[in-house]
């Protein structure tokens, strides 16, 4: 008899406990298969038979010994399974964060210049507007810009390079202004800017150093130069006015800079 050294066999088959029963069916076949229980597992058994030499084959596992690598392969295949699906979990997060977060910014932002779009700039000006009056010592003020004679830039050099400077514009117009400032496209090429926490005073010297910041740019696109320069009315918020009245005062004030001659700013009369 010979065995694995996991296993130590008694002198014959007849004295293994729960396999005797079966000694006789075993020796007297050239090939077997039995299943029996010892110390309460569970053993399967094959013998076979080597003709050639006279010796048999026996065979023995346990349940343990069956189900152990297919547990560990379920295993496997189960912490394989939840590693994919956090990772995929993971990015579907990112890429519908990163979705939703497109989504919002072009709900309120201006898709060409980057700038905020009129309706975002609504609901940022009535907050303002309701802050403002509940704290009467925090003056805020508006300015519209606008470019002088655009339509004669994009008539010149296409409306593709008119874009780019727009889009320019905006750019120097925030490299000047406040974090705590908001500009928006208010329309064609028209922008608007409002300036928290700044009088009349203090919003004409910004917005004088970003016009001529405008003006002495060198605008160059597919080796055309273009040079703009911009307009600007300006409106400081008192407790008389609400969002309708302080833009028509800004715009009024916008109409008498471009009558004056355009590129300056032009201050509620009041504050110049």
């Amino acid at each position: 008899m010979l065995s694995g050294r996991d296993f130590v066999w008694q002198t014959s088959i007849h004295q293994i406990d729960g396999l005797s029963e079966f000694a006789n069916t075993i020796l007297s076949s050239d090939t077997a298969s039995v299943e029996f229980l010892r110390n309460g597992e569970t053993v399967f058994l094959n013998s076979r038979l080597i003709e050639n030499v006279g010796w048999r084959l026996i065979v023995e596992q346990t349940t343990d010994s069956v189900h152990e690598p297919i547990y560990m392969t379920l295993l496997g295949n189960i912490f394989v399974t939840l590693l994919l699906t956090a990772i995929v979990l993971i990015f579907a997060h990112l890429i519908l964060k990163n979705y939703q977060s497109r989504l919002e910014n072009l709900a309120t932002h201006d898709a060409l210049t980057g700038a905020l779009n009129r309706r975002a700039f609504d609901v940022v000006l009535e907050q303002t507007l309701a802050e403002a009056k509940r704290k009467k010592d925090e003056p805020f003020t508006i300015a519209i810009l606008d470019i002088d004679h655009f339509k004669a830039v994009n008539d010149t050099f296409g409306h593709l390079i008119g874009d780019e400077v727009l889009k320019d514009l905006v750019a120097c117009t925030k490299d000047r202004i406040r974090e705590s400032d908001v500009f928006c496209r208010w329309g064609g090429e028209e922008f608007m800017l409002l300036l928290q926490n700044c009088d009349i005073t203090a919003a004409q010297t910004l917005v004088e150093d970003i016009r001529q910041i405008i003006e002495s740019q060198m605008f160059e696109y597919q080796g055309k130069k273009v040079q703009i320069t911009v307009s600007a009315g300006l409106s400081q918020f008192d407790q008389t006015m609400n969002r309708d009245t302080l833009i028509k005062t800004a715009d009024e004030m916008l109409y008498r800079a471009k009558a004056s001659g355009r590129n300056r700013v032009m201050p509620t009369s009041k504050a110049a």
